[in-house]
């Protein structure tokens, strides 16, 4: 984990500029509008990182992130779906990868199989993943771990027993 410390996710994630590629990429739109609001919000604040949220075509996104905006990637913080959307991401020089487990259909075990070959910024799962123990076994690995959806602070604290870290 690079030595990364255990954090809140409202003390890191100062996001400017969330993408969903599927506006970027439908045909017949326009790209420079993103393009140009994302640059501009980047070169503007040059101390926030952007975090992405696409929702189909990861890699597609990855890509487009990548060639886009060069002179950024080091404050991307990408969202990963699968193990391979995280090892296309690192190949293309992204360094901060969030896996989540929303979609994966892998078992607790598999998923840390996966995390013996990953330099994860955190991972995000669903609550009942955390309860069963998934997160306390990923803590050995150094890998702050979040969780969705938690609507109070009550549930949160009970929570970071099973070691969650953020919400």
């Amino acid at each position: 984990m690079a030595g990364r410390s255990a954090f809140r996710l409202w003390d890191i994630l100062e996001a400017v500029c969330i993408v969903y590629i599927e506006r970027v990429a439908r045909a017949g739109k326009d790209r420079s509008i993103y393009d140009r609001g994302c640059g501009q919000l980047a070169q503007k604040n040059p101390t926030k990182k952007i975090v992405t949220d696409v929702v189909s075509r990861n890699t597609q996104a990855f890509f487009y992130f990548a060639n886009r905006f060069p002179e950024v990637r080091d404050r991307f913080i990408l969202q990963a779906y699968s193990p391979s959307d995280y090892f296309a991401a690192q190949e293309l020089g992204f360094r901060d990868i969030i896996w989540t487990l929303y979609r994966s259909y892998l078992t607790d075990q598999a998923v840390l199989a996966h995390l013996r070959y990953m330099d994860l910024y955190a991972l995000t799962m669903p609550v009942w993943r955390a309860r069963r123990g998934l997160a306390l076994k990923v803590e050995k690995f150094g890998v702050p771990v979040y969780v969705h959806t938690v609507n109070n602070i009550q549930d949160f604290y009970e929570l970071e027993k099973f070691g969650v870290n953020s919400f």
